[in-house]
């Protein structure tokens, strides 16, 4: 039936977190497009050359060949993150060199492709990076935290193995508390209270047996061992 005149307001439309696809082969980028418009959390916004091209947004995907990522190319990825805070960004290619890696992680990287996926299964890695989760492959989240930490302290690993305790929401505090960022950051990254960031890391203070944050920081920094698999999408 065909609503006429009708003053009631309409649903709140869900925010769509904007692609753009650099420097990518048409083929490729072809792809790309028919994933973003099959998938109910992201929308394309364009085919740009380099990240030079793109303007300063609160937040962004940007989806780039691997080798886009070395030499001078990296360089165009630390201004970028300058302009764009909640950058996430995925490469596609050969595998990236583990340091490069754990730094572009910093940095914003949240995808790893190899470029021989189906259309399906970039829906679904779309879909998993728009819900703050991350695809990349284990072997190369292993080779890359073993490239920036400390030899193996058996004594933290048990730290590890109890993170897939956590809830998602707790997994998502945990990963801004690893980055440094004090509870004010945190809670507004995330749209919740500081009171509300402070309960859930009580809660994995106790699931992780410590006390306090210092503690916390410690144990994980100490050891080589299991990933936080509930951040890490395994494939």
């Amino acid at each position: 039936m065909e609503r006429v005149g009708s003053t009631a307001a309409s649903p709140r439309q869900i925010d769509l977190l904007p692609v753009f696809l650099v420097a990518l082969d048409d083929g490729l980028a072809d792809e790309l497009e028919q994933a973003c418009a099959l998938s109910t959390c992201c929308e394309l916004a364009g085919r740009v050359r380099d990240f030079a091209e793109l303007q300063p947004a609160r937040e962004l995907l940007a989806v780039v060949s691997a080798i886009g990522l070395s030499g001078s190319g990296f360089d165009g990825l630390v201004a970028l993150r300058r302009r764009v805070p909640g950058l996430r960004l995925i490469s596609i290619g050969d595998s990236l060199p583990p340091r490069t890696l754990a730094y572009a992680f910093r940095l914003g990287l949240r995808g790893c492709l190899s470029g021989a996926e189906s259309v399906t299964e970039l829906v679904r890695c779309l879909q998993v990076i728009c819900n703050s989760g991350v695809w990349i492959p284990r072997d190369q989240v292993l080779a890359a935290m073993s490239e920036v930490m400390p030899t193996e302290n058996p004594r933290s690993e048990q730290t590890w193995l109890r993170l897939p305790s956590l809830t998602d929401r707790e997994g998502e505090v945990l990963a801004e508390l690893l980055e440094g960022k004090p509870n004010k950051t945190i809670a507004n990254e995330l749209g919740i209270s500081e009171q509300t960031v402070k309960l859930h890391l009580n809660r994995v203070y106790g699931k992780l047996g410590v006390t306090r944050r210092v503690e916390l920081m410690k144990a994980l920094s100490d050891s080589r061992g299991p990933v936080v698999t509930q951040r890490f999408r395994v494939v």
